[in-house]
């Protein structure tokens, strides 16, 4: 892998940056190493099952989230969800992340 930091960060709101002309040459240069390199590198797989439980700030939050049939309710504030894929999984998260918050908001 090859990374550039083209910026440094100040606080929530302010950063360091490298100028446009420099941040380029230095992702071309770094792009040129990876290709350069590219037999070496393979995609990070990560192994299933994978799990991510949530602990919601309201009850209904969670009650929300059972709305889709792969979470599964593991406390009143608690939901879990599990997939042998992680982008499957990844999914399941967000839209719990999505529907709880709507909720959280009172749009639901």
């Amino acid at each position: 892998m090859e990374t550039v930091a083209v910026k440094e960060a100040i606080d929530r709101f302010a950063a360091k940056l490298l100028t446009p002309k420099r941040s380029q040459k230095l992702i071309k240069e770094a792009a040129q190493r990876a290709l350069a390199r590219l037999d070496e590198m393979k995609p990070h797989r990560i192994a299933g099952p994978i799990e991510f439980e949530i602990t919601t700030k309201l009850t209904s939050m969670a009650h929300m989230c059972t709305l889709f049939p792969t979470v599964e309710r593991r406390g009143p504030k608690v939901v879990a969800v599990r997939s042998d894929c992680y982008l499957e999984a990844y999914r399941q998260l967000l839209g719990c992340l999505i529907i709880s918050g709507a909720t959280a908001r009172g749009w639901l």
